[in-house]
């Protein structure tokens, strides 16, 4: 049964569950998307509701109060289908597995972890939605649980759920800090906050390619280090679960994504956002220009520099962005270490895609990986 379209109850039925979950997950920019699709800021005005000048949260709640008006039904609609793609599709961290010379335990794992159960426990029952923030610490931290099996098209797609531990790091108003002399020495403030989260995970089998992706939520102000640990204890528990013959076979299998780095470097249909590289010299230059329509690659000193030591650069790190349709922009980053400067295979299997709406957006990314491996006879 399909994430996009499952469910016999009607969207009333789970309305709040459905605006709490939006907010919660559902970036801003694309709820926007959908007001201008479908003006719905007009329409809440026309019933004396404030849709445009109002925080996001407020927007949904005055959503709520139109929840029985026959005008709704498209939007509410609209939300639903967006949400649902939106938790499996928006903004993940990804590593991958080719299994095309290990096709026996390619299907070990498949049918080990077909057989498994969905999860009975509230985080089965309320999924897709979302569980509220005060019943987080009644679930067992770190606990991976089934929600949801689905296919798209060749693909398998398990969903997982899960409560950890979030820890991020928030920028601090200069404003908020009564210490004139923190002040007077700094000019910017951070701290780390921590909450519990629940994260929405999915392992997705290709059949037809033997490949095994693994995709965990990715939330902006998350560090290298705890998206890493986040992975690490998915794949750890997901691993434990299936019990395997031979537990080694994914660190075998991993796909090796470095060609990846020239390629998104030289396809300038995106536009480059982030580089980090080294010289021959031995320098280790990282630059990070995310702004609106600046591609690192027509800054002047730059563009001379990369012109001169062109094939004397060695990249670990990338990322661009490309424009979908709405030209809202979509983001692939190769989140490669410094360790890889010195490392004779130039191996990594990571990737981060983000700012997806659904899986039109994620698609058209993640499979640009695989044409830039094809690229390299891959």
């Amino acid at each position: 049964m399909d994430v996009r379209t499952q469910s016999n109850k009607t969207i009333k039925e789970d309305f709040s569950k459905l605006l709490y979950s939006f907010g919660e997950r559902v970036p801003y920019p694309i709820y926007q998307e959908l007001n201008k699709e479908l003006s719905i800021g007009e329409k809440l005005a026309k019933c004396k509701l404030e849709g445009n000048r109002k925080t996001y949260k407020d927007k949904l709640k005055a959503l709520e109060k139109v929840k029985d008006e026959v005008g709704f039904v498209e939007i509410f609609q609209a939300l639903e289908e967006t949400y649902r793609e939106n938790i499996i599709y928006g903004s993940k961290y990804i590593q991958y597995f080719d299994f095309s010379k290990a096709e026996c335990a390619f299907n070990e794992i498949l049918d080990a972890s077909k057989s498994q159960s969905i999860s009975s426990n509230i985080l089965g029952q309320v999924f897709p939605y979302i569980v509220q923030k005060h019943q987080l610490s009644d679930i067992e931290k770190n606990k991976i649980y089934l929600v949801n099996k689905a296919f798209d098209g060749d693909n398998l797609m398990l969903s997982y759920t899960r409560v950890l531990e979030f820890v991020e790091r928030v920028s601090i108003s200069p404003k908020e800090i009564f210490n004139d002399n923190l002040k007077g020495d700094f000019s910017e403030f951070y701290g780390v906050k921590k909450y519990l989260r629940q994260f929405v995970d999915v392992v997705v089998f290709n059949k037809k390619n033997k490949t095994i992706e693994i995709r965990i939520d990715f939330f902006k102000n998350t560090s290298d280090s705890q998206t890493q640990r986040n992975f690490s204890e998915f794949f750890s528990a997901f691993k434990r679960g299936l019990n395997l013959t031979n537990k080694s076979e994914f660190e075998r299998s991993t796909l090796n994504l470095h060609p990846v780095i020239h390629e998104i470097n030289s396809d300038l249909t995106g536009r480059l956002v982030e580089i980090y590289f080294s010289t021959k010299e031995g320098s280790i230059i990282k630059i990070k220009k995310r702004r609106a329509e600046l591609d690192i690659r027509d800054e002047a000193y730059h563009k001379a520099g990369s012109e001169a030591v062109l094939n004397d650069l060695d990249i670990y790190r990338i990322g661009s962005v490309w424009k979908n349709e709405k030209g809202r922009e979509l983001e692939l980053l190769i989140p490669g270490s410094s360790s890889l400067i010195h490392s004779n295979t130039k191996a990594i299997n990571e990737a981060i895609i983000t700012n997806c709406r659904g899986a039109s957006d994620f698609n058209f990314l993640n499979n640009k990986i695989f044409h830039f491996l094809s690229n390299n006879g891959n």
